[in-house]
């Protein structure tokens, strides 16, 4: 992964946008301010790519700049032989939703959305996750060390996503995963198959020709059971045609109807009713020709304004006017008595306020005074508090300055006894050393005298001899040297016991330092705790002069806290009395805002009253226009001169009244006939119409009966009765169809006895039928078809599934066959890909590699003096003794992680890999001038690759050793980042002092 271009805005110190152009750089160096925005840069890259921070991978919203709601970074990278483009954007809140986009500049039509997916793509992409990216591409300032301070596991599992080897796993875990699923599968197979027949083939054969006999027997007991069905099918016919007919002739009456008797009986009564309607209808006319008459007279009253409806409405709207007009007089008396009242209660309420007025000022002296007296209590209780606090300020610096100097008389006499262990450790370590070099020298001499059996010592047959360079012979055995083994032994105790010593002795001193070191930072503290003693007793004297500090508090502040006791008693009687005097005042304010304002609203109501009287009186005016035209107005409008108007207008109400009574009593009447001739026609419905219909609907009910008989009998059918017949016509009708009835009837009682005769004849011979075949009753023969039936399914199941499994037993067998097989495969591949196996394996080489190759840039970077153990401990050539990473200094620390980072850059292009980046954050300020020109120069050979190498730093060599700058800035709106030409650059390491770019 290489980074192109990078544009970033609102991510920490870069609140305006910043773009930064990386095409064609390769070594460069990163310069500015400290808080400037230099490590930011690398911030943006991490946020870009994993969504994440250097320090974690949640909290990418801590990123966001200081008053900016979002923030953005678009980075550009090649990776993958193709050009990248990645975007994403976070808010502090839900809105605006956050982006993450990755788009193939090379073909646009590749775009991924969304943060899990962009971030899977991405890990592809680059070939490591956040972790290893965070240990191989940048290192973060404080945190370059990691991989060469991670623990072993967390180590492998970086070198495993450098090393691409994570796919491995994911390919286990893939193989893993399909056996999971195949299992399964493969056992359901197997149940499967347990669950169908052995040999389907031989069971289809079986059932076939059972099936073949099984139809022969079902032939001949169905050809019996026809011709028992068939007699039943006629029997039963021929039972259901007499049930029919004995039915039918049962629906026709055998007695007389009696219609003609009953319709003679109805002519009296209708020639009766028929002759009391015409007399109706002569007395209603009579009464209609009076009723035409007094409408005539109404009509005319009406046209001449003097209707009823007219009158009547007259007299009510002249009855409004007066009473309109009386509560006008009344109202404008009470209007004149309202308004004295007023004139009165306004001189009584500003008496009231002149009174009102003199008990406010009252009221605000006392107040004054009782906030005068509050504040005298308040600040002399402020004052008691400070004396409080500064006694208990005081008391506790005289006692912490007491304890620290205890502590340091007791630090100076364990200091002494230290000394002396530190003497003892010194004195043992070197005997220790003593004894190391003498079994050294024995050791040595040893070798060196039997160096032939020394050379041969790890050899074996077929090997290169070290002085000839010829294959050992068979039965070949290294020499023995006499007392060599002993010598090593001592040799190898002797240096443990020398390592121990040496241990224990550089633990004491160190145990001395850190107390030599604590006693002076006590004796600093003694010294403190006393000023600080000191300036808190004068602190108390403004307060209580000459404090006693071994007296109880109470004592100490006893006049102060007498004075405030005082003050606060004068303080709450003046607040007393002011609090009367308010309350007072209050009680009666409220009492004179209440009239006050019902005073102004009887006020306000005059003039509505005025305006309310003058509408009423003119709308008592405008009703007078609405009368009758014939009415004669009064001259002076008042409740007494409409009174004649009144007495005229009832008059004539009265006289339209009783016209309209006349006319009512004639309408009544007129509705009496009405429902007297409606009285006889409904007789004559009920007594003459309804009978004789009930009659006509009784002769075609049994016409309809005997001419379903008819047609059962295939005869013609009866004349139906003619439309409009009398009743005499009627009675002929009914003796004709009673005399057809009982014809009909006679008739289908002997054809059903013939039809019976037949199928008793028929019954016999089936019987005779079963016999000859072994049944005795046709219950038998169903039981033996049920059997043949149930026997023929059982035998048709049992061939229909042998032949359904044909075809299913053979694919299972094949399928069983071959997931038997994948399963054992995958499990080899899942034993095979395991982290003890092939992993394990290519994991361990590469580890050596990348070892080898950190050991010999260490050594080049430190004079050949470092370099790097197999268990990523640093060795110490001189001494030959390995440490560990976390006991060097943070010089050598910084080495020794740059030389594992560019290690991994180069076993990852050995890989076929391409580590096309380094950002490096600090950690140049450790180095001497030797150690920084070899960094630089180590740096150089990987920038002249082609590769990426960006350098953060504040040291002065750093920025003259490299030519491109990339300045950044911070001002009122930001941090910026620009690239640096030569003189720009020459002038920045000039002025660093006056600038601050690099110190």
């Amino acid at each position: 992964m290489r980074p192109l271009r990078i544009s970033i805005r609102g991510l920490r110190s870069y609140r305006e946008p910043c773009d930064i152009d990386f095409t064609g750089k390769t070594l460069i160096a990163i310069v500015g301010d400290t808080g400037a925005g230099k490590s930011s840069i690398l911030e943006a890259l991490t946020y870009a790519l994993y969504n994440a921070t250097t320090w974690d991978d949640r909290e990418v919203k801590l990123l966001i700049a200081d008053g900016m709601q979002t923030m953005s970074v678009e980075l550009d990278f090649q990776a993958d032989g193709k050009r990248w483009r990645i975007h994403r954007a976070s808010s502090r809140t839900n809105y605006p939703p956050s982006v993450h986009k990755l788009t193939c500049l090379e073909d646009r039509t590749v775009v991924i959305d969304g943060e899990e997916q962009v971030k899977r793509a991405v890990e592809r992409l680059v070939g490591m996750n956040r972790r290893a990216f965070l240990s191989a591409v940048i290192l973060p300032q404080g945190r370059f060390q990691t991989l060469l301070q991670d623990s072993p596991g967390d180590r492998t599992r970086i070198l495993k996503g450098i090393f691409r080897l994570t796919e491995l796993e994911d390919v286990r875990k893939a193989a893993d995963e399909l056996n999971a699923r195949v299992e399964p599968v493969l056992e359901g197979l197997k149940g499967h198959r347990q669950a169908l027949l052995a040999d389907p083939q031989a069971e289809a054969l079986a059932q076939r020709s059972a099936h073949q006999q099984l139809e022969k027997r079902d032939e001949a007991l169905r050809e019996v059971r026809k011709r028992v069905v068939d007699n039943q099918r006629v029997g039963a016919e021929v039972k259901a045609k007499v049930t029919r007919w004995n039915e039918l002739a049962g629906r026709v009456p055998d007695a007389d109807l009696g219609a003609a008797r009953q319709l003679k009986a109805l002519i009296p009564v209708s020639v009766d009713i028929q002759q009391a309607v015409a007399q109706g209808l002569v007395a209603k006319a009579d009464l209609e020709g009076r009723e035409k008459l007094l409408r005539k007279e109404l009509q005319k009253a009406a046209a001449a304004g003097a209707s009823y409806e007219q009158l009547n409405a007259g007299a009510l709207a002249l009855a409004e006017v007066q009473r309109g007009l009386t509560e006008v007089e009344r109202s404008r008396e009470g209007l004149k008595a309202e308004k004295r009242a007023l004139t009165a209660d306004k001189e009584v309420l500003e008496r009231e306020a002149n009174d009102l007025n003199q008990l406010k000022r009252v009221s605000d002296g006392k107040s004054q005074a009782a906030q005068a007296a509050e504040e005298a209590f308040s600040n002399h209780h402020e004052l008691v508090s400070q004396a409080k606090e500064r006694l208990s300020v005081a008391r506790m610096t005289v006692s912490q300055a007491k304890a620290t100097q205890e502590r340091l008389i007791g630090l100076g006499n364990g200091i002494l006894k230290l000394e002396e262990v530190v003497m003892t450790a010194q004195k043992a370590a070197l005997g220790a050393e003593e004894e190391l070099e003498r079994a050294s020298r024995q050791l040595s001499l040893l070798q060196r005298d039997h160096a032939a059996a020394h050379a041969s010592a790890d050899l074996k047959p077929g090997d290169k001899c070290p002085i000839c360079a010829r294959s050992l012979p068979t039965g070949f055995k290294p020499l023995e040297v006499p007392g060599l083994e002993d010598a090593q032994n001592q040799q190898s105790k002797a240096e443990n016991e020398a390592k121990e010593a040496r241990n224990r002795s550089a633990a004491v001193q160190a145990s001395l330092s850190q107390a030599r070191q604590q006693l002076d930072e006590l004796k600093q503290a003694v010294e403190k705790a006393q000023i600080e003693a000191e300036n808190s007793r004068r602190a108390l004297s403004k307060f209580v002069p000459d404090a006693n500090l071994d007296r109880p508090e109470a004592v100490v502040l006893r006049p102060l806290a007498e004075k405030d006791d005082q003050l606060k008693s004068a303080a709450d009687k003046a607040k007393q009395e002011a609090k009367q005097t308010q309350t007072e005042y209050d009680k009666r304010r409220g009492a004179f805002d209440g009239q006050e304002k019902a005073l102004k609203a009887r006020l306000a109501h005059v003039p509505e009253e005025e305006h309310r009287i003058a509408a009423l009186f003119d709308q008592s005016r405008k009703g007078l226009k609405t009368l009758p035209a014939f009415l004669k107005r009064p001259k002076e409008l008042t409740a007494a001169s409409l009174e004649p108007l009144t007495d005229d207008l009832n008059k004539r109400l009265h006289q339209v009244r009783q016209e309209r009574d006349s006319l009512d009593r004639v309408i009544d009447q007129i509705r009496s006939a009405d429902s007297q001739l409606n009285r006889l026609r409904e007789r004559l419905r009920d007594e003459v119409e309804m009978p004789k219909l009930r009659m006509q609907t009784l002769l075609s009910t049994l016409l309809a009966r005997v001419n379903d008989c008819q047609h059962e009998l295939k005869d013609d059918a009866a004349p139906s009765l003619a439309e409009g017949s009398s009743v005499d016509e009627l009675v002929i009708y009914a003796d004709q169809l009673e005399r057809a009835a009982k014809h009909v009837v006679d008739t289908l009682n002997k054809a059903g006895r013939a039809l019976e005769s037949e199928v008793c004849a028929d019954a016999v011979a089936v019987g005779e039928l079963l016999e000859k075949h072994g049944f005795a009753n046709q219950e038998e023969l169903e039981q033996a078809l049920k059997v043949v039936a149930e026997t023929l399914g059982e035998v048709n199941h049992k061939l229909k599934q042998a032949e359904e499994q044909i075809p299913i037993a053979a694919t299972l067998d094949t399928a069983i066959e071959r997931g038997t097989e994948i399963g054992r495969s995958l499990d080899e591949l899942v034993r095979l890909l395991a982290d003890g196996q092939f992993v394990g394996f290519v994991i361990e080489r590469r580890q050596r590699a990348l070892l080898a190759v950190a050991s010999e840039t260490l050594g080049s970077m430190t004079g050949n003096r470092y370099g790097f153990s197999a268990d990523f401990q640093v060795v110490d050539r001189l001494t030959g003794q390995p440490r560990s990473p976390r006991t060097l200094s943070g010089g050598e620390t910084f080495l020794a992680s740059l030389a594992l980072a560019l290690a991994l850059v180069e076993i990852a292009t050995r890989a076929g890999g391409r580590l096309d980046a380094l950002f490096l954050d600090e950690g140049f300020g450790s180095l001497d001038a030797s150690a920084l020109d070899e960094a630089l120069s180590a740096l150089e050979r990987r920038a002249s690759a082609g590769r990426l190498v960006a350098v953060i730093s504040h040291v002065k060599a750093v920025a003259e050793r490299i030519e491109t700058v990339l300045e950044v800035t911070s001002g009122p709106r930001g941090s910026q980042a620009a690239w640096r030409d030569p003189t720009e650059r020459a002038a920045m390491v000039e002025e660093e002092l006056e600038v601050g770019l690099l110190g």
